[in-house]
């Protein structure tokens, strides 16, 4: 004869199957407590169309540090009907930022911006994602106003604001700081 319960080893009573829906259901509702907490980032209905994802991004930048100069704000870059979006920027925190994006179309970018001092080159985090999503990533470093875009294999282009970096060409410090990254990933 079957017996489908915990009695013998907990002493409950409780049927096994019982148990075992408890648990998934648990586990379905913990996924999607922590999925319902990251901020959601859309396309406003008002939001204007830019003709490069480079405009819209940079377009979105400067908003978010209109919104925020002292906390990272994020979102992405749409494409849809041959014009580019930007969702609206959520915040997240001083170092860090982590959201969901809600839209109609095809994700091309993503963009966020970078407070404090010597923010200016894209994090080890930043890389991944990038490369992840396989889409280009924008910064605004607030310090100074420029905007950078690196592309999913790690190549970073300063878009705004000055004609070096740290003393060299940003062609040249990208390039160190593409090798630095990547000697620190082991490649």
């Amino acid at each position: 004869m079957s017996d489908n319960s915990l009695s013998r080893g907990l002493g409950f009573g409780i049927p096994l199957g019982l148990i075992l829906w408890a648990l998934l259901i648990w586990a379905i509702l913990s996924i999607t407590a922590g999925a319902a907490e990251l901020p959601v980032s859309t396309v406003s209905a008002e939001a204007a169309a830019y003709d490069t994802p480079s405009q819209a991004a940079t377009a979105a930048l400067g908003y978010a540090v209109d919104i925020s100069d002292t906390i990272e704000m994020a979102g992405g870059i749409i494409e849809r009907d041959h014009k580019f979006y930007f969702t609206n920027p959520v915040p997240g925190n001083e170092t860090r930022f982590e959201l969901r994006l809600k839209f109609l179309g095809k994700l091309v970018a993503i963009y966020h911006t970078h407070p404090g001092h010597h923010s200016d080159v894209f994090s080890p985090e930043d890389v991944t994602t990038a490369q992840a999503l396989a889409v280009p990533s924008y910064i605004r470093v607030v310090e100074t106003n420029v905007v950078y875009k690196m592309s999913p294999g790690g190549t970073g282009t300063m878009l705004t604001g000055g004609n070096s970096c740290h003393g060299m060409t940003c062609a040249e410090y990208y390039q160190r700081r593409e090798r630095a990254v990547l000697a620190a990933y082991g490649q």
